[in-house]
């Protein structure tokens, strides 16, 4: 029984890194999104322009923290929207029959 838990999750986390790669490609062609990031990027660009050269490695640093934290946050979301599809799915189930 346990052999087959092992594969039923490893089946389960490929299964949600695939489709997290492809909610994020969706994501990624979307127009708003483009611009938003484009915003991103023109800020970043004059922040990086009035930042002193000794001190561009920090915000470099926060940068980098920013951007896990937003992807863990962003992957915790995804995982936790699937598990509510599978919550009201069996909730149809029950109620449905």
């Amino acid at each position: 029984m346990q052999k087959r838990f092992g594969s039923l999750k490893l089946y389960f986390c490929k299964f949600l890194n695939e489709r997290a790669q492809e909610a994020f490609s969706f994501v990624v062609g979307m127009k708003s999104y483009a611009d938003a990031s484009n915003e991103v990027s023109m800020v970043w660009n004059k922040l990086l322009d009035v930042v002193p050269d000794k001190s561009k490695s920090i915000l470099y640093d926060y940068e980098n923290a920013i951007n896990y934290r937003e992807a863990l946050a962003q992957e915790e979301m995804y995982k936790q929207g699937f598990r509510d599809s599978i919550k009201i799915s069996l909730l149809f189930k029950r109620f449905y029959r």
